[in-house]
């Protein structure tokens, strides 16, 4: 499982390192300088369950996505999942995700969380 995300890696660089032993991995996204990136986790996550992926985020900042598919897991089944997770990477990037964005809560429908409405982000005027 760690093959894939560390060839994603290599080419995303919000992706700050690889980790896990096993079918547990996890992934800390950052910012450019290095800081915990937790909006670009939640956007990604949020595309990445819109496609039928489930992941879940952790760390002190909810930087972090933790991959833990079921231990039946088929190569094929991995191989999709980690095609979802590249897809919601390019996607994230191409909308700067994480880099002085704010949410826009006037589109989100109660209750939500910062991870349901991650999905609603919308640049910061100009001036603040």
């Amino acid at each position: 499982l760690q093959s894939g995300p560390r060839e994603l890696q290599t080419r995303h660089p919000v992706m700050l390192e690889v980790r896990g032993r096993g079918l547990m991995v996890a992934t800390e996204l950052v910012h450019g300088d290095g800081s915990p990136n937790g909006v670009a986790a939640a956007a990604v996550q949020r595309y990445c369950t819109d496609h039928g992926l489930l992941l879940l985020t952790c760390g002190l900042h909810d930087q972090t996505i933790r991959f833990i598919p079921a231990l039946n897991v088929s190569d094929a089944e991995l191989a999709e999942g980690i095609g979802i997770f590249a897809d919601a990477l390019r996607a994230t990037a191409a909308l700067g995700v994480g880099d002085r964005l704010t949410l826009d809560l006037r589109r989100a429908e109660p209750p939500f969380s910062e991870h349901q409405v991650v999905c609603f982000l919308a640049p910061e005027p100009d001036g603040e």
